[in-house]
């Protein structure tokens, strides 16, 4: 029981130390979070305040990093994929059956009002574009 309090007291210490370090140092994240492992009040209030908006923003910066939103479904990738396999995967032939399914299966990215139209793009491009996704499409479904 003595080596656990011994334990704790130098694990106080070390904190109050950090803390401490923080503090000189003006590192506002980890003097946010020290105060609050060590249940105290802070001392400098702006650089806690600080810290404290600065370590919310990193773990919003975060989920927004590692959160994607995926509006296409599984199904459709699934769907374009088995249509697509009808096609050869030589850049310059069938260039207008493959506008046509990329159009109908991602008409936000690839119709008229996409972010990448391809009504009015080269052959080369559209066959570069149908390949990317459909090996994308592989991808997604065996996710």
């Amino acid at each position: 029981m003595e080596e656990i309090n011994w334990r704790m007291r130098n694990n106080l210490k070390r904190l109050e130390e950090l803390k401490k370090e923080s503090l000189d140092s003006r590192d506002a994240v980890d003097y946010f979070k020290l105060c609050n492992e060590l249940g105290e009040k802070p001392v400098v209030l702006d650089l806690y305040e600080l810290g404290e908006a600065e370590s919310n923003f990193g773990k919003l910066e975060k989920f927004i990093r590692t959160k994607r939103k995926r509006t296409i479904p599984d199904v459709t990738y699934k769907k374009f994929y088995e249509e697509s396999r009808d096609f050869s995967f030589d850049i310059g032939s069938s260039t207008d059956e493959k506008r046509r399914l990329l159009i109908k299966y991602f008409p936000g990215r690839f119709g008229d009002e996409g972010r990448t139209p391809v009504c009015d793009i080269d052959y080369l491009r559209v066959g570069s574009l149908f390949n990317k996704m459909v090996n994308y499409s592989l991808k997604r479904i065996n996710q």
